[in-house]
């Protein structure tokens, strides 16, 4: 396939997509533990150091803004593939779909996380959205000597063949 190709040429390695986010997990699980146990303990700065609309940090949203604008800025992420590099027209639409609805499952979970936790988590969200935003850019992207993007995938015409039988075209 031209993918393949591409990254044989670009001596593009798919594990190496995963080593920065892995590389980042042990920080990204010592803060979110850290934070949350900040906010257990009865400590006046937690209590009374929030701003706007969330002064206490120890306590969930009242309004669950942070919760959403954490939601909202996890499908912007996704939608643009940032922490993987994909793109996301390469999952299909059963993929994209599912991609999509992951960052709105966690508000099942976000919605009762301390306001301290989800102020957290919406600043790495825009971090990591300011910083997909330059490194799309052209002349960032030739200053760091960084590859152009792979161009998106002509659909063919032809008509791929489902189950087993496509699993043992692909093989080959």
């Amino acid at each position: 396939s031209d993918l393949m190709e591409f990254m044989k040429y670009s001596d593009l390695k798919p594990w190496k997509a995963m080593l920065g986010p892995f590389m980042q997990m042990p920080f990204f699980i010592s803060l979110f533990l850290g934070i949350r146990g900040l906010a257990n303990y009865p400590i006046e700065s937690m209590m009374f150091g929030g701003v706007m609309w969330f002064q206490d940090l120890t306590v969930p949203d009242p309004y669950y803004i942070l919760p959403v604008f954490t939601a909202v800025t996890m499908f912007v992420t996704m939608e643009l593939g940032i922490e993987t590099g994909m793109r996301t027209a390469n999952l299909g639409p059963i993929g994209r779909n599912a991609l999509r609805v992951v960052p709105f499952l966690s508000l099942i979970f976000t919605v009762n996380f301390s306001s301290a936790l989800t102020l957290y988590w919406a600043t790495s969200n825009v971090i990591s959205l300011a910083q997909s935003v330059i490194l799309r850019q052209p002349a960032v992207r030739k200053a760091l000597r960084l590859p152009a993007p792979p161009p998106k995938s002509i659909e063919t015409k032809t008509k791929k063949k489902k189950g087993f039988a496509g699993m043992k075209e692909s093989k080959n």
